[in-house]
């Protein structure tokens, strides 16, 4: 296991609807040699018993967590959008590490090479994460619509008003999905009193994204940008398979592996046609527990 002047865990969040998705990730970080020490920390946010003690002895840390905002329509919200109002508040509900590297359930692991990158990244002092952008993105090659009719502009004028999202609405999502951080970071504190503003005008399943981006926009926080393949958005491109390396890559030249696939959005049990390196196709998801069927 690479050997890092600091501690840090590995921090994930689920209720049943993610139980498997979760397991997947896990599996996939343990089937690395640098993923098999790691320390592990979970929010519970409604798994099953049978679940729960599963996967207990995977995790340092298993917390269920209470609302750590309270907001406008809280008593309606069900117990998995705690994973987006305890977000800023990860160094509470798990003390005691230098760093935390944030990976959403239903993204798995491939290679370590994102997550050493996110870890030294944030041991400098930046937040690091991923813009969702790349040459290979499709969103990025539709007719554009007007930007007070994009989702991004949308967002940001319902929970910091029109002017904020003139300003704000132009520029890339940075997506907090998978992210790093030092535990003594400011960011942790802007960006829960972002979302905090936010929630009491709305809470949409995007509102901790856009408090992020909000965050680190408004008060120039220090970033780190990581590049397309550390947090790979496979609902925008699916990948590429290549059957030498017996990884998931870019569908374009020159075909990085992949690090971490990201099943955000509606794509988390689809089917894909996945094209191989050698021209062939095969259909499968892209869950981690699925790669042996290729």
């Amino acid at each position: 296991m690479t050997d890092y002047p600091f501690s840090f865990a590995i921090v994930m969040a689920a209720d049943s609807g993610y139980a498997d998705l979760l397991k997947g990730l896990v599996a996939s970080l343990r089937s690395l040699p640098e993923g098999k020490k790691a320390k592990l920390c979970l929010l519970d946010l409604g798994l099953a018993e049978k679940d729960r003690k599963e996967l207990e002895g995977e995790f340092e840390m298993i917390v269920t967590p209470d609302w750590d905002i309270s907001f406008p329509g809280q008593a309606t919200k069900p117990g998995w959008f705690k994973a987006m109002v305890s977000r800023p508040f990860v160094p509470k509900h798990f003390p005691g590490y230098d760093i935390y590297l944030w990976v959403d359930a239903d993204a798995w692991v491939q290679t370590w090479e994102a997550p050493d990158i996110y870890l030294r990244t944030a041991w400098s002092g930046k937040m690091a994460v991923t813009p969702e952008i790349d040459r290979c993105y499709k969103s990025h090659n539709k007719w554009q619509r007007p930007r007070w009719k994009t989702l991004t502009f949308k967002e940001f004028q319902k929970g910091y008003g029109i002017k904020v999202a003139n300003k704000l609405g132009r520029f890339n999502v940075i997506n907090s999905g998978v992210f790093a951080l030092r535990g003594d970071a400011p960011h942790w504190e802007v960006w829960a009193n972002s979302l905090t503003t936010a929630l009491k005008k709305t809470n949409g399943t995007l509102v901790e994204q856009t408090a992020l981006n909000h965050a680190i926009y408004t008060n120039q926080l220090p970033v780190g940008l990581l590049p397309a393949w550390s947090n790979w958005v496979c609902v925008d491109a699916p990948p590429f398979f290549d059957e030498a390396r017996q990884q998931f890559v870019e569908p374009e030249p020159p075909h990085h592996p992949l690090s971490i696939l990201h099943l955000l959005g509606p794509v988390k049990n689809e089917v894909f046609d996945i094209e191989t390196m050698n021209g062939d196709r095969v259909s499968r998801t892209l869950h981690f527990t699925d790669r042996k069927s290729l």
